[in-house]
């Protein structure tokens, strides 16, 4: 299986000589291939620019695209027959708005000094590696470099609600359905909820969520959203640049006062967590805050009135404690307060 590996120039490859069965000085970014890498994998949508996936390589058996009738054939007669067992993982790309491409000059340049030995497979952190020049030349050994992260304020609020939407989706194993999805985000109402609609589609046609059935007008009408393994490998990145946030914000404001825990749990047990920030706080002194409540699988961003910000999730097959949250939820600030509660927030029925 290969590591997903970064260039400088941000490009995604496979692995290099020392983590693939071929000993290939670059491999394709599919996780199971080890074929050299060849091509680059765009995604072409209907507005906007167009978003560059990873090197792979040409015809890439987890990466084939397909004539567009060819894939909705395909998902029509897998859940005629399967229904929502039908695996939609297993269906090629459409080619309405997938494509390979040769690489340019710059990519080019970065794959040829893989080749040479100029760059190397290093291990930064738990599931991230980067190409490196070798033996850290160029590098301060200490050095801390920010990582990347959108600040969900700095989105635009498709970006937002669309990373929203998507962690959501990635938080709910088998399928996450549009009421309880507005709910979660507090847009139950049709006119909150026309951009969340409008969202979801646009994900489905990018190959990232499925959703079944189809409605047919903006309402918050039955329907169920799920994943799709490029919705769980975006999703993943995402989340990795979160945990690496929240790491960054510390070790940056290294004399921050430790973490002041709190337990309000009045002996009954804990039930939900609430986190607060340094740097999340007004004018006049409140303080937007996180919270997440076990058998969850995401954490979300409160303003001090209680109103929705920002959602962050993992897949629920990772086994996660309030510590492992409490890194996660870090992206939003250093954390200054922990509060066990036994009461739970929201209500349970959201």
């Amino acid at each position: 299986m290969q590591n997903r590996v970064k260039l400088p120039c941000g490009l995604s490859t496979g692995s290099g000589p020392r983590f693939n069965s071929r000993g290939s000085l670059v491999t394709c970014s599919a996780a199971f291939c080890d074929n050299e890498a060849t091509h680059i994998l765009e995604f072409v949508p209907r507005e906007g620019n167009t978003e560059r996936w990873g090197a792979y390589c040409e015809n890439c058996p987890e990466r084939r695209i397909a004539p567009a009738a060819e894939v909705d054939a395909a998902r029509e007669r897998g859940s005629r027959l399967q229904g929502q067992d039908f695996d939609l993982t297993r269906l090629p790309l459409s080619d309405e708005h997938w494509r390979y491409r040769e690489f340019t000059d710059e990519e080019r340049a970065e794959i040829e000094q893989i080749k040479v030995g100029a760059l190397v497979e290093t291990y930064i952190k738990p599931g991230v590696f980067e190409w490196h020049p070798p033996n850290g030349q160029g590098q301060g050994e200490h050095q801390v470099t920010e990582p990347h992260f959108d600040w969900f304020e700095e989105l635009t609020p498709e970006r937002r609600l669309e990373r929203q939407v998507l962690q959501l989706v990635a938080a709910h194993d088998g399928g996450l359905e549009a009421q309880r999805l507005g709910k979660l985000l507090e847009r139950t109402h049709r006119n909150a909820w026309e951009p969340v609609y409008d969202t979801t589609w646009d994900l489905a046609r990018r190959g990232l969520i499925e959703v079944s059935p189809k409605p047919d007008d903006p309402e918050v009408k039955p329907c169920t959203y799920m994943m799709t393994s490029a919705g769980h490998e975006l999703a993943d990145e995402i989340r990795e640049q979160a945990r690496a946030r929240g790491r960054y914000w510390r070790q940056q404001q290294p004399d921050l006062p430790q973490i002041e825990e709190i337990d309000n749990t009045e002996g009954r047990g804990e039930r939900t967590v609430t986190w607060h920030f340094h740097n999340l706080v007004t004018a006049s002194g409140s303080l937007s805050f996180a919270t997440w409540t076990r058998g969850e699988h995401f954490v979300r961003l409160w303003t001090p009135e209680a109103a929705f910000r920002d959602v962050l999730a993992w897949r629920p097959r990772r086994l996660v404690s309030s510590d492992s949250v409490q890194e996660l939820a870090g992206a939003w600030g250093p954390v200054g307060r922990r509060i066990s509660r036994h009461r739970i927030f929201p209500a349970p029925d959201v």
